[in-house]
């Protein structure tokens, strides 16, 4: 295709989307129009598993406690003060009391029991959140007391992150999601002992059927509401979500208390704009006020050194709780000697990419946390592209050509195999960059690199299935200290969680589980590095970079980035000059 026919196609396909914002714009004078790359995979918060989906959870949905993404301080919620702490022999229990004014769409009450239900939704094994499923999965019992505003989670594992854990999810109304009350006959004790190969006894028959009715699909769109701010107004595939301020809000006087409780803007419209190209032109429009997260870094800052559009649009950076990686499959015969891994790593220049991909608004990382963590190891060096070291790696670790047709081969479980190898990448962006980048390099060293674009949610099952041998990925994280259980120990390998790579051994283990079970200061600062630097010598995965928060919004509303995920929360800008 020549260029002309390529920029006719482009220009084509502005139009397209710009007459996608213009049809239907809500009428209300504060609408707050916001731009997401993808719809979102669902927004059942307990199904979901993609960020883009949390974007607009948050406004739908409230937690009974939570971070602010500001101060990072932990805030009260749905409960208006902190757990308080019991004991009973070797148990501890976190009393919470939901406020008296915490209010459901049909002007129900938010109840205790709804959190209950909600947790054990999770804690169901047929329900497929098995990334949630380990965090909560140390309470023994919650327990509803006579005051039904009132619950109490107990457990004696002395978990670190108990009260966050148990506190900071979003909950469900259960009277929606459960109208046939399924999981209120079963125990939080049945649904825990419940095995997955069960499938005949009655508690299971009830907790297949729950799981059924729970995955109805409408509950990830029209039917997905809360007791946040906001409610679903219309959902038009591929285009754009609109969602709608309550005009009954009941938490509207506690918004100085928390960002939670923010909802100036009337409504506001996520416009779903694929492409780039076609979101910038939105932007420069005043078509869209809000452009942020998945904005290049290059594209971002040739906005900033545009005179005219500074006019329009403030540009604003700051940190993010996210990390780009390349996850391995350490299980699969092509990798699983930790050379090889470690040839892959060094054939990726990141200095470079640091450089064209991210314009310097990203920092190296070596392991799997945030450079601006207490524990983060800062004495382990980042891998340097060194391809005479990648071959080197790769022959000690019986990698060879042996028939000289450009591709290393050697013979594993008694079969001839090429380094032949698949990376799973979202279509375009960073990650197909990087992608294409190893390619080329991987080339030079004899491996072969495929470069398969899927969307997220198809990549994750993938990758759920152990059918992969790398994938471009981020992680997105919490302010609090970093619980590794779902991605680093061996027990979230095998029974379906978020170990990707099948890293993990006694040792690190070992490590991960006391790390659980420590009290804040120097010993679990110890354990956070003994862990890195074990991760680091097996390099079950390439750490790539910690990216910062980028965001341009249209001068019309006053906003700031926020270092939580999606690093904006929309529902606190304001309108200029009010």
């Amino acid at each position: 295709m020549n260029n002309t026919v390529r920029n006719i196609f482009l220009c084509l396909g502005i139009a397209i989307v710009l007459a996608h914002c213009k049809q239907d714009l809500p009428t209300q004078q504060d609408s707050l129009s916001v731009r997401i790359p993808r719809e979102p995979d669902q927004l059942n918060p307990v199904l979901s598993n993609t960020a883009i989906a949390a974007t607009v959870q948050n406004l739908l949905f409230l937690p009974l406690m939570d971070f602010d993404p500001y101060t990072q301080d932990y805030k009260n919620i749905l409960t208006d003060k902190a757990a308080t702490i019991l004991t009973n022999g070797n148990m501890i229990g976190y009393k919470i009391r939901i406020r008296d004014i915490a209010r459901w769409d049909d002007g129900s009450p938010v109840l205790a029991s709804d959190v209950s239900f909600t947790l054990k939704s999770i804690l169901n094994p047929y329900v497929k959140a098995e990334g949630k499923r380990g965090v909560i999965f140390p309470i023994d019992s919650i327990e509803l007391t006579s005051d039904p505003k009132e619950l109490i989670f107990w457990t004696d594992d002395n978990y670190f992150l108990d009260e966050q854990s148990f506190t900071n999810n979003f909950v469900l109304q259960e009277s929606v999601y459960d109208s046939t009350h399924l999981l209120k006959s079963l125990s939080w004790s049945a649904l825990k002992h419940l095995q997955p190969e069960d499938t005949q006894s009655t508690t299971a028959k009830n907790a297949m059927q729950f799981a059924t009715n729970f995955a109805d699909p409408s509950f990830g769109r029209e039917r997905a509401s809360g007791c946040g701010p906001y409610i679903i107004d219309q959902w038009v595939t591929n285009q754009y979500i609109r969602i709608k301020r309550k005009s009954n809000w009941w938490g509207a006087t506690l918004k100085d208390s928390a960002v939670n409780f923010a909802s100036y803007p009337d409504e506001i419209v996520y416009r779903i704009i694929p492409e780039e190209a076609n979101a910038v032109s939105a932007l420069k429009e005043g078509l869209l006020d809000v452009i942020s997260t998945d904005i290049s870094p290059a594209i971002f800052k040739s906005l900033t050194e545009d005179s005219v559009l500074q006019s329009k649009v403030q540009f604003m950076s700051g940190p993010a709780f996210r990390y780009l990686y390349l996850t391995m499959n350490n299980k699969s015969p092509l990798l699983q000697d930790k050379r090889t891994r470690r040839a892959i790593a060094h054939l990726l220049d990141l200095d470079q990419l640091k450089n064209g991909l991210f314009q310097g608004y990203a920092d190296r990382i070596t392991t799997p946390f945030q450079p601006s963590k207490s524990y983060y190891d800062h004495t382990l060096a980042p891998l340097s592209f060194d391809p005479e070291q990648a071959n080197i790696l790769l022959e000690e670790s019986g990698w060879k050509d042996a028939n000289k047709n450009g591709i290393r081969d050697q013979t594993v479980a008694g079969k001839k195999r090429e380094l032949k190898l698949r990376i799973l990448v979202t279509p375009g962006g960073l990650a197909q960059r990087i992608a294409i980048h190893l390619q080329e390099q991987a080339k030079k060293a004899g491996v072969a690199i495929e470069i398969i674009a899927k969307p997220i949610h198809l990549i994750l099952e993938q990758l759920r299935a152990h059918d992969f041998e790398l994938a471009a990925l981020a992680d997105s994280q919490y302010p609090g200290p970093d619980d590794p259980y779902a991605y680093w120990h061996s027990e979230s390998y095998s029974n379906d969680g978020q170990n990707y790579t099948g890293f993990g051994n006694p040792a690190t283990d070992s490590i991960i589980h006391n790390i659980r079970h420590s009290e804040p200061g120097a010993r679990r600062m110890d354990l956070y590095k003994q862990l890195q630097q074990k991760i680091y010598e097996e390099q079950p995965a390439v750490f790539l970079f910690a990216p910062q928060n980028l965001m341009a919004v249209n001068r019309r509303w006053i906003g700031k980035p926020a270092s939580v995920r999606p690093g904006y929360f929309v529902n606190d800008f304001r309108r200029a000059g009010k």
